[in-house]
């Protein structure tokens, strides 16, 4: 049996779960123990990529501070009465973004509540 890091650690009394200083400890549902290195991505480093994509959403966010207080009401009446584990504002946000009209369709004929507008 081939003992790593994680199982001497809990043999030595360290039983933590969670992100600890270079690591990362959990464990597994057949009880053994898991310890890997935490990588943590530069937060700094403003690549255009990451630009591009906090652009999107922040433009979505914009979009619906635009939006009429009864608009903003038909997208969260939407959300409950389809009970869906997301509010209207995420749904808004994910369209938005993905841009997917065929889905918002379907949300406007289950619902009978006009989304995207006449």
């Amino acid at each position: 049996m081939v003992l790593g890091k994680a199982d001497i650690a809990f043999m030595l009394g360290f039983s933590a779960q969670g992100d600890f200083g270079w690591s990362s400890w959990y464990t597994r549902k057949n009880g053994s123990k898991v310890c890997f290195p935490k990588y943590v991505l530069d937060g700094k480093r403003k690549t255009p990529a990451r630009v591009a994509q906090r652009d999107k959403w922040r433009a979505a966010a914009a979009e619906w501070r635009l939006l009429t207080q009864q608009r903003k009401k038909d997208w969260q009446a939407a959300a409950r009465k389809l009970s869906l584990p997301a509010t209207g504002y995420n749904i808004f946000l994910w369209y938005q973004i993905s841009n997917n009209t065929a889905v918002i369709q379907t949300i406007e004929r289950q619902t009978g509540i006009s989304l995207l507008g006449p």
